[in-house]
C-alpha cells in the first residue's frame, strides 16, 4: 500500500444493500469492507435484465482515488453472465461524499430461469474478501 493513509474503502451493493464498509482516519479496514462477510446475498430478477451487484471504491484522506479494487470471478454463474467494468463512481459516504473517483463495477445478466449462484473476490492492497451471491431469475 502507498505511503498515503487510506481512509475510505467501500463496497456498494446494487442488490438493495448499502455501503458495507468505510474506514475513518487511523481505523483498520476489515474484510467485511470487501464483501468477506460470508453471508449469501439474494434477490429475484427478471430474465434478460442486468442488475448491478456492486461498486468497489478506495480513497485516501484527501478524497483522492487510491488503488482501484480488483474484482475477480471465483465461481461463474450457470444461468447468466458477469461483467466487470472500471469507470467513474461517486463516493456516497464520509466527508468525501459526492466526489467522483475511479472504481470497479460488477454486473450480472440472467439468461435462463432458475436459481443462479456465483462468487467473486475483491482485492485492494493487502486486503481481500470473497462474497457469494444467489439470484432467482424469473
Amino acid at each position: 500500500m502507498s505511503a498515503k493513509k487510506i481512509v475510505g474503502l467501500a463496497l456498494v451493493f446494487g442488490l438493495g444493500g448499502f455501503v458495507a464498509g468505510c474506514a475513518g482516519p487511523g481505523a483498520g479496514i476489515t474484510g467485511d469492507s470487501l464483501g468477506a462477510s460470508g453471508g449469501l446475498s439474494s434477490k429475484v430478477i427478471s430474465r434478460g435484465r442486468s442488475v448491478e451487484i456492486g461498486r468497489f471504491l478506495h480513497w485516501d484522506k484527501n478524497c483522492w482515488a487510491a488503488t482501484i479494487p480488483n474484482v475477480k470471478i471465483v465461481k461463474k454463474p450457470k444461468l447468466g453472465s458477469l461483467s466487470i467494468s472500471r469507470g467513474n463512481h461517486v463516493i456516497q459516504v464520509t466527508e468525501c461524499k459526492g466526489i467522483p473517483i475511479k472504481g470497479s463495477k460488477l454486473t450480472y445478466r440472467g439468461y435462463r430461469k432458475g436459481v443462479d449462484e456465483f462468487s467473486y473476490r475483491v482485492t485492494s492492497g493487502p486486503r481481500a474478501g470473497v462474497h457469494t451471491v444467489r439470484l432467482t431469475v424469473k
